[in-house]
């Protein structure tokens, strides 16, 4: 092989085998495919990052319904099991003590 370089007056051309050298078989080089493989545990923590990308779109507190419940509140509109307790024992205070028991 004659190798003139990348200033060649006719331009790259191509390069010739030497007589006796076998050309490569293509179809053996077709026959090759690659495989990849993905392990249960990448699986698992390819699943456990999207799940975590999800939560950290998700606010700690949800301000919203924090609203919803001052409102309420404030509005006496919102009963809690205290609340109500403290109700019954001033209806009942209040029962015990006009009755004379």
């Amino acid at each position: 092989m004659d190798i003139q370089g990348p200033g060649a007056l006719d331009g790259p051309s191509r390069c010739q085998s030497k007589a006796g050298v076998p050309a490569p078989d293509r179809k053996a080089a077709e026959v090759v495919q690659d495989r990849v493989e993905i392990s249960s545990q990448a699986l698992k923590k390819a699943e456990i990052d999207g799940l975590r990308e999800k939560l950290e779109g998700i606010p700690a507190v949800r301000m919203d319904k924090v609203g919803e419940l001052r409102e309420l509140i404030r509005g006496d509109l919102f009963e809690t099991s205290q609340r109500l307790e403290g109700t019954v024992d001033r209806l009942l205070e209040e029962f015990f003590s006009g009755s004379g028991i």
